[in-house]
């Protein structure tokens, strides 16, 4: 007899009451894989495609409001996609059954015009939580780009120091190369 019970972290499993056989048999497993290789594709075409050409669109639109769904559309798959990078982790040791068929479900709700699902998601969930941390996020932000610009510049004067030292054994007497910050002081005076 085979039962479906529930397991950690909200996914089911299909168990086996008596355990006699715990092979699958060779017809399950390519109905399995026919499933996965259908719905994978399936569910990127929802996902990213129709959106895509929706928001091109509205783009062409004078209405706020299908830019509002479709820019709240991207902010949710956004954050879905981030998740289910956690959660793919979780997946390979708790498999959940019809997985992609539920992400599907999901994506037709959160991007159909008359569920406005993303919508609402975005107006209840993220935008809260981004008003109450924006000043921190910004903060971040900030400090993250300004250690980004100074690493680069560092890179790029090791970079150019090596290459430096590389030519001065090999070229020829007289060639020298600019330095990188006479090259950003001649950029500045243009």
């Amino acid at each position: 007899m085979v039962s479906l019970r529930l397991i950690g972290f909200g996914g089911w499993r299909w168990e086996e009451k008596k355990r006699r056989s715990q092979e699958m048999s060779e017809g399950d497993i390519h109905k399995a894989a026919a499933g996965f290789w259908l719905s994978r594709p399936l569910v990127n075409i929802i996902q990213f495609t129709y959106p895509a050409y929706a928001s091109f669109k509205a783009l062409q639109t004078d209405e706020p409001d299908d830019d509002q769904q479709w820019l709240s559309y991207w902010i949710i798959v956004g954050i879905f996609n981030i998740l289910e990078f956690f959660l793919d982790i979780i997946m390979r040791f708790l498999p959940v059954p019809f997985y992609y068929e539920f992400k599907i479900l999901f994506l037709l709700w959160a991007q159909l015009p008359f569920t406005k699902g993303a919508f609402h998601l975005y107006k209840t969930i993220v935008e809260p939580w981004l008003r109450k941390y924006e000043g921190s996020i910004d903060e971040a932000l900030a400090s993250a780009g300004y250690k980004g610009k100074v690493l680069i510049k560092k890179g790029l004067h090791e970079l150019l120091a090596r290459g430096q030292k590389l030519t001065a054994t090999q070229s020829q007497p007289g060639v020298q190369f600019q330095g990188l910050d006479e090259i950003t002081e001649s950029e500045k005076d243009q």
